[in-house]
């Protein structure tokens, strides 16, 4: 039981981007409690499909909310790519052209 809760703590250090799960143990380290709270701004766009866009220059994540109440964030998307999609004239086009099915994703919540 010891090695597995060790190995959890571990991987969350990891994921928070902690080098050890020291830094995590102290309450200093915002690391963790940042990862749990980020909140990506999200802005209405005008579009047929899509109804919400935010992207996180950090961790480079679009968030994609769509017309049909999906979300979906998707993963390692330049900034450059944000900002095009952005400015695109349909961002539903651009959204199926550059984005869709050329970076990993997952379903939000």
């Amino acid at each position: 039981m010891r090695m597995l809760v060790a190995g959890m703590a571990m991987t969350l250090a990891l994921l928070v981007g902690c080098k050890t799960t020291e830094c995590c143990k102290k309450s200093e380290c915002k690391k963790s409690e940042k990862a749990e709270t980020t909140q990506v701004d999200m802005k209405k766009v005008e579009s047929s499909t899509i109804d919400k866009i935010g992207y996180d220059a950090e961790s480079q994540t679009l968030t994609v909310s769509f017309d049909n109440g999906d979300t979906y964030n998707y993963k390692k998307v330049p900034e450059k790519t944000y900002k095009a999609l952005m400015k695109a004239k349909s961002k539903g086009k651009y959204f199926h052209k550059n984005i869709k099915d050329k970076f990993e994703s997952e379903k939000a919540g």
